[in-house]
């Protein structure tokens, strides 16, 4: 299977590692706006840089990892050029542009996936959708201060992970949305925590910052029988006794990069049946609530 990779910063970095070692695919072209960039990830990986419209012509799928603004637009238009898409998370930060690529791609019987990589860490953690009697969660995501988050706030940079995981762990509605900056200057928000509760009582509260001086990424997970506690920086999961199912963390032992992309692939060559992408959506409109919110209070 022909991929393109439309990217050539540190997400496209990885996903051109990930095909590397895939037998089912390979990367037979990359392009981005950024020339030395994108010469860089080609010398590395031995795929030519390539025009959009020629590598949309030549591949069967594309890989969307660009800046989150950029998502909705380049994948209408590699859907339109006929390919499948995997598209970074997240999935759009317009609900028109959203909506449009979940409607073409079905059109066209195409695969659109987004790269919510959570999903199989949640797996691997033997964390189930719709986890029963989850009370709360918590998750703390604070990274460096890093070039391609420019374009979004913290919120569609980092915190979009964590709300992606807490509906698909609560699996259902949210009622009520409450958030606060917590740095950034003037209108930016580099730094902000959102409480957000779902149908039946349960609440997430998570937290996220892109200039902080360490990495660290956290989730603290208390139901009715039990609580996890998940360091993804130190590799560390505790869990008390009456959490039902235990498994030992697997997150170090597997790429969730290379198991997305082994997902999408897999897909495509299918015959086709349409994704589920509406925790991806559910995400992306509470993220822009949370926006919105964060921006009236300015």
């Amino acid at each position: 299977m022909k991929i393109g990779l439309i990217g050539a910063g540190i997400a496209g970095e990885r996903h051109a590692a990930a095909l590397r070692m895939m037998a089912e695919a390979r990367l037979i072209g990359l392009h981005d706006p950024d020339q030395r960039r994108a010469a860089g990830l080609s010398a590395r990986f031995g795929a030519p840089t390539l025009d959009l419209d020629a590598l949309l012509s030549e591949s069967d799928a594309v890989i969307v990892a660009t800046p989150a603004s950029t998502h909705g637009r380049l994948s209408l238009q590699a859907l339109a050029a006929g390919c499948h898409v995997l598209v970074e998370r997240p999935i759009a930060t317009a609900r028109h542009e959203a909506r449009d690529m979940i409607a073409q791609a079905r059109a066209a019987k195409r695969i659109l996936h987004v790269g919510h990589r959570e999903a199989p860490t949640l797996a691997g953690l033997g964390l189930s959708a719709g986890l029963p009697g989850l009370r709360h969660l918590e998750a703390v995501r604070e990274a460096p201060p890093r070039e391609h988050s420019a374009d979004v706030s913290v919120i569609f940079d980092l915190m979009i992970q964590d709300i992606f995981v807490a509906v698909v762990l609560f699996g259902a509605p949210a009622v009520s949305v409450r958030a606060t900056k917590l740095g950034g200057r003037g209108s930016a928000i580099d730094a902000a925590e959102a409480r957000i509760r779902f149908k039946g009582g349960g609440e997430a509260r998570l937290r996220a910052t892109r200039t902080a001086s360490i990495r660290t990424t956290q989730w603290a997970i208390e139901t009715g029988r039990g609580k996890m506690d998940v360091d993804f920086v130190r590799g560390q999961v505790t869990q008390t006794a009456g959490w039902p199912d235990a498994k030992p963390f697997l997150a170090q032992d597997a790429d969730p990069v290379a198991q997305k992309l082994a997902q999408f692939v897999a897909a495509c060559e299918a015959p086709y049946q349409e994704p589920a992408n509406q925790d991806a959506l559910a995400a992306m409109d509470l993220a822009l609530q949370i926006e919105t919110i964060l921006s009236a209070n300015l």
